[in-house]
């Protein structure tokens, strides 16, 4: 009986040990399969990330691929080639990969198809836009540069002879180290002229002027610009000189004469206003014979005559021209009367 027991006891702990060996042998197996598991599992992930990484490395270099393309299409001025470029480009390398892949490629193609078909066009229209008002800023000041330059040109048309010879004779005035003289001949006065630039416009002239051969008048005196514009001058001259009166009622005495000249050159013609104010004093001599002898005295009296000058001086060249003017003196004022003339005249200088 103790013998079955103990039979009974040897086997039961063998069971038992074989139970616990096997349970063991089975948390064992167990712990292994869970490992294998999580390394599997840490595998599969490692494995996914690594395609993740590289499939994110593809797509960032397929952008700066296509990035690289429009801005090469952009300089080019090929816009649409561009985004055509760039959805193909996106969509040749979403096609190669796995599903999950090209499903990443396609919403990646997708969205970036999206924000070049929606911020890309207005952006360029935008950046085209600017480029079109830049031309038109740049075409709005090459306008106004071609417009300054036709009025440079009109004003250097306009006052190309302002310095000339034959206006420097009308307008009076010459500058210093150039000289300029008139012949005038006309009906009833003639007049030879001669001026010299000594000073800046300070010019000493020496004049001659006749009626019908019969009146004389030689004279010296200065000129002075008083206001030197390219299309205004005005000349101020003083003239001091010998009247003599040849014929029957022979008159002679000293002269003055104070002048104001004014020109408006305009290429090359010159209108002209003289005005002048002539005083000269003449002496008579009254001699009475009689019986007892021969008496003589003298006398003076005052001559005034104011002048007007009308004309237009012609420029041909800086040294030569020619111009036709009306005389209106008023010989004797304010008891005399009016002698009106014409002249036509030569205008010559040099120095320039």
């Amino acid at each position: 009986m103790i013998a079955a027991h103990g039979l009974a006891l040897a086997l039961l702990t063998a069971v038992a040990g074989d139970v616990h060996v096997a349970s063991a042998a089975g948390e064992a197996t167990a712990e292994l399969e869970a490992s294998g598991g999580e390394l599997a599992v840490a595998g599969q992930e490692h494995t996914a990330a690594d395609e993740g990484s590289s499939i994110e490395a593809r797509v960032a270099e397929e952008e700066t691929g296509v990035e690289v393309e429009r801005s090469n299409a952009t300089r080019a001025g090929d816009e649409a080639a561009v985004a055509g470029a760039g959805s193909s480009g996106d969509v040749e390398a979403s096609g190669g990969e796995p599903a999950v892949a090209g499903e990443l490629s396609s919403d990646e193609v997708e969205g970036s198809g999206g924000e070049d078909a929606v911020a890309g066009p207005p952006g360029e229209v935008e950046g085209t836009g600017g480029d079109v008002e830049g031309s038109s800023v740049a075409g709005a000041d090459a306008g106004g540069d071609a417009k300054a330059t036709r009025a440079a040109a009109r004003v250097a048309r306009r006052t190309r002879f302002a310095e000339s010879a034959p206006v420097d004779v009308v307008g009076g005035g010459s500058r210093a180290g150039t000289w300029a003289g008139a012949v005038q001949i006309g009906y009833p006065w003639q007049t030879l002229r001669l001026q010299v630039g000594a000073w800046r416009t300070l010019t000493p002239l020496v004049e001659l002027e006749a009626a019908l051969f019969r009146r004389f008048r030689p004279a010296v005196g200065l000129g002075l610009r008083w206001v030197d514009r390219p299309r205004v001058r005005l000349t101020g001259d003083v003239l001091l000189g010998w009247f003599v009166q040849l014929g029957e009622l022979a008159r002679r005495g000293p002269n003055a004469e104070l002048r104001l000249r004014l020109a408006f050159p305009s290429g090359r013609v010159a209108p002209y206003l003289m005005l002048a104010t002539r005083h000269t004093l003449l002496f008579d001599r009254t001699r009475v014979i009689s019986p007892g002898g021969t008496t003589t005295s003298w006398s003076a009296r005052h001559d005034w005559t104011p002048w007007a000058t009308l004309g237009l001086a012609i420029v041909i060249t800086d040294a030569f021209g020619i111009e036709l003017g009306i005389d209106w003196p008023w010989v004797g004022a304010p008891d005399g009367v009016a002698i009106p003339g014409v002249h036509l005249g030569a205008l010559f200088g040099g120095g320039r």
